[in-house]
């Protein structure tokens, strides 16, 4: 009697201990399952985060783009006319040829961006470019609407250009050019534009050129305040 007992505690014992086991196993299986799903779920949350983000920053840069956007060629759009023929040093230039008109898109800084008739948009260097009325640019860009172009921003004080390929911008001495807007002197270097007057070009190798008017008086002034005669 006394052995069947100890066999029958021992099967007992046993068949606990098993059940134990298998009571650490389930438990265990649960928690990878339940550690799997919560990296499931944060994976799925990053990457809806993600592309929250993503389109909120697709949604600013296109509000950013169509805010600075150069208007269609029509009323309103500004335009320019390459006084020198340039080739593109960097990506994101774009080429000219000499007397090749141009959408302003950006005229904020010393490399303006432009778009030729093609479509094409790029930075060109500032010195180069000449602005010109609607007038000027209905060959190009026959939508145009005529006297729709106002002279383009120009700061109190000479701000020098980056400097394209060429070390300067090739002269073009003697040549004649008029004002299309009225410029008054704000230092004692530069000299007054009448809109209409004629102007000799002395030197034309930075943004503000050296002219000399029917008076003979010679100074700098704005170059995208003149037009070739």
């Amino acid at each position: 009697a006394k052995a069947e007992a100890e066999a029958k505690a021992a099967q007992e014992a046993k068949a606990a201990q098993e059940a134990k086991v298998a009571a650490d196993k389930a438990a265990a299986e649960a928690q990878a399952a339940k550690a799997v799903a919560e990296a499931e779920a944060a994976a799925k949350a990053k990457a809806a985060a993600e592309s929250q983000a993503a389109q909120e920053k697709a949604a600013a840069d296109a509000q950013s783009s169509a805010a600075t956007a150069a208007p269609p060629a029509g009323e309103g759009a500004k335009y320019a006319k390459a006084s020198h023929k340039y080739n593109p040093t960097k990506e994101g230039q774009l080429a000219m040829t000499k007397g090749e008109f141009f959408v302003v898109v950006d005229d904020s800084k010393n490399w303006w961006v432009v778009r030729n008739a093609a479509g094409d948009e790029g930075k060109v260097p500032k010195n180069y470019m000449q602005i010109v009325t609607a007038d000027d640019a209905a060959a190009t860009f026959p939508n145009v609407a005529s006297n729709s172009v106002a002279p383009a921003k120009t700061n109190d004080a000479p701000v020098a250009a980056a400097t394209p390929s060429a070390d300067t911008v090739p002269s073009a001495a003697a040549k004649q050019f008029k004002a299309i807007a009225k410029f008054e002197p704000k230092k004692d270097d530069q000299i007054p534009l009448v809109k209409g007057a004629i102007y000799t070009l002395i030197d034309d190798s930075r943004i503000w050129w050296v002219v000399k008017n029917e008076n003979g008086e010679t100074g700098k002034v704005p170059s995208n305040y003149l037009k070739e005669a």
